[in-house]
């Protein structure tokens, strides 16, 4: 039986006697669904930023206030609870954003509840298992693994988090499937760095007590993983769903969940070996001071993501719906414009993290950190680079190609691991830095081709060709002044701005924004500026 006739014969059941009718949707050959995601994704965007200067806060804080020997053990055993939370999470959010959208498209209910129920159980599960296998080897990980034991102290007291991080993952997804993007840019970019920052005020009261800060970190995560379960249990409550949650209604396609998401998990795996095993061997061979120069700069180098962080959240749904319509020309739209904007507007960051990363290294974190300006300049190209690609393997997913990107990840995994042995022992955070880096372009390369190879998008977009053509003369142009006159930051910042401008202003027809957001040039001048820029109004 096909999966239309099985969801045809599930919405005759009991549990959708009071269920509200869902119209189908066809095609879209207008382009409503891109333009959609698109608001949305500017409105998360928006609220990216706002995260973005509460994060860099906290960031700066608790550099400043903690000594660099403590941060560095803190930063490390945060490192093993984000390894932890993947592992935990097992990948089943791939899942989730792949399959309950599709169900809901297709008004299956009680497999769309099933997959949600599945994933939840499993992390409840798994985050258990992981807290008491990691208090049980406390005595292992002391003399074999850990070599300050301020280190595994701290991994102790955040061990919790693990768990709770990983269902944070699931909540935040289905926040963007459920909910509307308002509800997300709350949860993600207001609710979420404001419990961080009420973490580090402990901090100016207990001089500085390390204790109190992870105790408090905690508690933090933990509020803000209550908050978004209550918030989406009211959410589906109101679109009238949380009926089909119930044993005997909902439908467990498990074989679907496990078999998509396991094999995926090398995805996660490749992720964490990026930072998280550079930090274990930086904390091995050059302790935990190493660990703090890596560490610290990387929130700044991952600015290069914001943009993309805000638009991976509707995209993933986005081209799943477009994907069980059989729309792939609307995906290789949905793709490039995509693209397009991610490398744009993220190229302020750029020029400022990579260009002036040796002054912004001094100026955030103080003298103590002069020797991660190098370091910071190289995450930064990796994370810039990373973005300018686009959404490669979360479309791969959504086609479900799961095993051209299984053998890509193994492959990113093999690089990430051979390079972090070999770069770090002798050149220490900057060692880890370049196979951050090298790594991130590696997975990008082998994603990208084989995404053309699907068919489902051209290899490069004659329009995304140009804006990467401009991007890389007006980067070398930068990159040569700072190298030759070494302006002081100020300077740099004025220079940074206008090749910023120079950009946006050859990408205007590429980006096309009257189409795309009409709504702001209505905005009291902004048409008459667009127009002097050579729009189209």
């Amino acid at each position: 039986m096909s999966n239309t006739s099985k969801a045809a014969d599930a919405t005759n059941g009991p549990c959708f006697a009071r269920c509200p009718s869902v119209p189908g949707r066809g095609p879209d050959p207008s382009g409503s669904e891109t333009k959609r995601h698109f608001r949305g994704s500017v409105l998360l965007l928006g609220g990216r930023v706002l995260a973005i200067l509460a994060n860099l806060v906290f960031q700066v804080a608790v550099v400043r206030l903690l000594t660099k020997s403590d941060y560095g053990a803190f930063a490390y055993a945060l490192s093993l609870i984000v390894l932890g939370a993947t592992m935990v999470g097992l990948g089943l959010e791939k899942s989730l954003t792949r399959y309950v959208p599709i169900y809901q498209e297709r008004r299956d209910y009680p497999r769309m509840a099933g997959v949600i129920l599945i994933i939840l159980a499993t992390i409840a599960a798994l985050g258990l298992s992981f807290v008491l296998v990691v208090f049980g080897l406390q005595g292992f990980l002391a003399r074999r693994v850990v070599s300050n034991p301020l280190s595994l102290t701290l991994l102790l007291m955040l061990v919790v988090l693990a768990p709770l991080q990983a269902l944070d993952n699931v909540l935040e997804k289905m926040f963007a499937i459920f909910a509307r993007p308002r509800a997300l840019f709350f949860r993600r970019h207001v609710l979420g760095p404001g419990l961080k920052l009420c973490a580090v005020v402990p901090l100016l009261f207990f001089r500085s007590n390390i204790y109190v800060f992870a105790a408090a970190f905690v508690v933090a995560g933990a509020v803000g993983t209550t908050y978004s379960v209550v918030v989406l249990a009211g959410v589906l409550r109101r679109q009238n769903l949380l009926r089909f949650f119930r044993p005997s209604c909902a439908t467990f396609p498990i074989g679907k969940v496990f078999s998509f998401s396991l094999p995926l998990l090398a995805t996660d795996v490749a992720f964490a070996l990026r930072t998280s095993l550079g930090t274990f061997l930086l904390e091995f061979i050059h302790g935990t001071t190493g660990v703090a120069a890596f560490r610290a700069v990387l929130p700044v180098a991952r600015l290069n993501l914001m943009v993309m962080d805000s638009f991976k959240l509707l995209f993933t749904p986005t081209v799943a719906r477009l994907f069980a319509r059989g729309d792939r020309a609307g995906i290789d739209q949905l793709y490039w414009k995509n693209t397009a904007w991610i490398a744009v507007v993220t190229f302020p960051v750029f020029c400022l993290t990579f260009v002036s990363a040796g002054p912004l290294a001094v100026l955030l974190f103080g003298s103590r950190y002069a020797d991660s300006g190098l370091v910071l300049a190289l995450l930064s190209l990796g994370c810039y680079l990373n973005a300018s690609f686009g959404f490669n393997a979360l479309t791969l997913r959504a086609l479900g190609k799961v095993r051209v990107i299984v053998v890509n990840d193994l492959i990113t995994a093999a690089v990430a691991v051979g390079l972090n042995v070999l770069l770090i022992p002798r050149y220490g955070a900057v060692g880890g830095a370049l196979a951050f880096s090298a790594t991130l372009i590696v997975q990008n390369v082998l994603n990208q081709w084989a995404l053309f190879r699907t068919g489902a998008v051209s290899l490069v977009e004659g329009n995304c060709l140009r804006i990467y053509a401009v991007i890389l003369a007006v980067s070398a142009a930068l990159l040569v002044i700072q190298q030759v006159v070494a302006p002081p930051l100020a300077v740099a910042l004025l220079l940074s701005a206008a090749a910023s401008f120079l950009v946006l202003w050859l990408s205007l027809a590429t980006l096309d924004v009257e189409a795309t957001f009409p709504e702001l040039l209505r905005i009291f001048g902004v048409k008459k500026i667009y127009a002097i820029l050579g729009g189209k109004s």
